[in-house]
């Protein structure tokens, strides 16, 4: 609800005096049929934000957090100054109607004005700042719905009473207010005395498929799991679930998220090891994620690593391996 209200107030404040809104009035004026007008905004608003809020929300899942906190707060600053300056039509009249009618040269018109503009930058920083793009895209669908409704409607009227100066610094301010905020409220905490608590219990909370595959070497030590706290789950939840659907987005899936291959995959990884045999003299543990292998524990030879390492990729459905396998001299333990 957070991310849908201040995208709606944001885009609804710096639309006023805006290019697009502009349009809006321009538009009206020559065509005076208001609905097709409005839907026509409407359309090229969810088209163009949709965009906007796709490439800001990818832009959060690339960028490290603290790079991107402090990406979105200058931008909110130079967007907060880009406020202040007045917008002006490139042309003064829209494209003719023609066969596409009121609605489509209205779609047509707002979306390749929208293109670049500030409410279109501002979306951008929106669904980088907020994990929720669909309350990013709608909030600011609705405001610039707001902003462009009542010029639709009764036109010169409208715009001849607002205070265009003042809604400019107006929105300026809140621009820059965003910039702190973007900076200020997810900055890392300050160090600050506390009374000491107790560890939080750790768990296998996604529950990756981890297992042991070998046991040849005795002085190997035992390999954890992907053990975390409920902090660290809620904390990962949204990036995990972002990062296992792309797999079946881009087409490279069959099933709608990549963590659901794992436990297919690590019982035929255990099999194929041990079906091998060479690696009688190892000591390995297997974690599936994403379809990605991870080998930990230990072999006696480079060579061993090496082969581990080629016989997994071999699997079907593994995209990846990771090799955290240490080269220990120790051989197998004496069999009783």
């Amino acid at each position: 609800m957070e991310a849908f209200l201040v995208s709606a107030g944001v885009v609804a404040l710096g639309e006023i005096g805006d290019k697009t809104q502009l349009l809006a009035l321009v538009l009206a004026a020559r065509f005076r049929r208001p609905v097709p007008i409005i839907l026509g905004i409407l359309a090229a608003t969810l088209a163009n934000h949709a965009l906007a809020g796709f490439l800001g929300n990818l832009f959060r899942t690339l960028v490290p957090a603290e790079v991107l906190r402090w990406l979105v707060a200058l931008s909110f600053f130079a967007v907060a100054l880009w406020a202040l300056k007045p917008d002006k039509l490139d042309a003064d009249v829209p494209p003719p109607a023609t066969r596409w009618g009121v609605f489509g040269v209205t779609v047509v018109a707002f979306f390749i004005a929208e293109m670049g503009d500030k409410t279109q930058v501002a979306t951008v920083l929106l669904a980088a700042k907020f994990a929720s793009l669909a309350a990013v895209v709608f909030g600011t669908t609705l405001g610039m719905l707001l902003a462009n409704v009542p010029v639709v409607l009764i036109g010169n009227v409208a715009s001849a009473k607002i205070p265009f100066r003042a809604v400019r610094v107006a929105a300026a301010l809140l621009f820059a207010a965003l910039g702190v905020y973007a900076l200020f409220a997810s900055a890392p905490a300050a160090a600050a005395p506390a009374p000491m608590a107790a560890p939080e219990e750790r768990a296998n909370l996604f529950d990756d498929p981890f297992l042991q595959v070998t046991d040849g070497i005795a002085t190997c030590p035992p390999q954890r799991g992907p053990m975390i706290t409920q902090a660290e789950m809620r904390a990962e939840a949204h990036p995990r679930a972002e990062r296992g659907t792309r797999c079946y987005q881009t087409g490279r899936c069959r099933l709608p998220n990549s963590y659901l291959y794992d436990k297919e995959i690590i019982p035929r990884v255990k099999t194929a090891i041990l079906a091998d045999g060479r690696f009688s003299g190892t000591s390995v543990w297997v974690l599936g994620q994403r379809r990605w292998v991870i080998l930990k524990g230990c072999v006696g030879t480079e060579a061993d690593r090496k082969a581990l390492e080629n016989l997994v990729r071999t699997i079907d459905d593994v995209e990846a391996v990771v090799d955290e396998l240490v080269v220990t001299k120790q051989k197998r333990a004496a069999s009783p």
